[in-house]
């Protein structure tokens, strides 16, 4: 990224350079025949700051993502924690883990306002206080444990946030 700014200053100055000629050889002729050439040298280094800093965007936010997955019996549940402190689950994953969640659209009408569906940015996620509420009324022993260990889970991570505060 230093590299790509390093061009971009030197592209600024030669521009400078560059327009300062040709108002000094031809007037505003010069200055009118150089800014051609001026735009070429800004505009290419401007295109790959750009590039580099959405490549670096798009990594940190994989990161972020990564880092927002909890295991359950050695299968991976994508999180992402929200500035209020609610969890949104992936509904993809929850699906590997728990046999009778209903299906989507269905999963999302019974959480409205507490769910995401499916989008070119993110999956459809769910909050965790709504799937439990969802969840609390199933009898299945799997889905009982799923909901004590989501719970456990929940309260280990609030301790950790009050102890780092």
């Amino acid at each position: 990224m230093t590299h790509a700014l390093a061009r971009l200053l030197l592209a600024l100055l030669a521009s400078a350079a560059l327009m300062a000629l040709g108002w000094a050889v031809a007037g505003k002729i010069g200055l009118l025949a150089a800014t051609p050439v001026v735009a070429v040298l800004v505009t290419l280094p401007i295109q790959q700051v750009l590039g580099q800093a959405a490549l670096h965007t798009q990594r940190l936010a994989t990161e972020h993502a990564l880092r927002g997955t909890r295991r359950y019996r050695d299968r991976v549940i994508g999180v992402i924690e929200d500035q209020d402190d609610h969890w949104w689950l992936r509904v993809d994953d929850l699906r590997r883990v728990l046999d009778g969640l209903p299906d989507t659209p269905r999963l999302l009408a019974a959480t409205r306002g507490r769910s995401t569906p499916d989008t070119w940015r993110l999956d459809a996620h769910v909050r965790a206080d709504a799937l439990l509420e969802l969840l609390d009324a199933a009898h299945a022993r799997p889905t009982r444990q799923f909901t004590q260990w989501l719970r456990q889970e929940m309260a280990a991570e609030a301790r950790r946030r009050e102890r780092h505060r």
